[in-house]
């Protein structure tokens, strides 16, 4: 259950309570895109909760994600950008999957709550 935040910016949907621990909970490409239309929480269907080091972050998704093992040398380089969040890019039949990077998505995501 997501509580909501009074205030927060659009691709915050809220905080959960995660085995005791407050968690915030964001629409991913809200915060990639400013410019996105917000995620509706009717449309979720999975919590996928990211950590790096202390930091936790959940972020919705509207599909079941299907986790694979990746190994070494299977994803490419992604086009780099200033606020990059990808270690990686894996084609998957002809559909490119995105690699996350913790940390770049934490960066990311503190730069854009101070209002960057």
């Amino acid at each position: 259950m997501l509580t909501s935040v009074p205030l927060s910016p659009a691709f915050v949907c809220g905080i959960a309570n995660l085995r005791g621990s407050v968690v915030c909970v964001i629409d991913l490409p809200a915060l990639l895109d400013p410019g996105a239309e917000a995620f509706g929480l009717e449309e979720a269907k999975s919590l996928l909760v990211v950590r790096s080091g202390e930091r936790r972050v959940g972020i919705l998704s509207a599909v079941l994600p299907d986790f694979r093992r990746v190994e070494a040398g299977e994803s490419i380089l992604p086009p780099r950008g200033e606020r990059d969040i990808f270690s990686g890019v894996l084609d998957r039949g002809g559909v490119l999957v995105g690699l996350i990077e913790p940390r770049k998505l934490f960066e990311l995501l503190e730069l854009r709550l101070d209002g960057g």
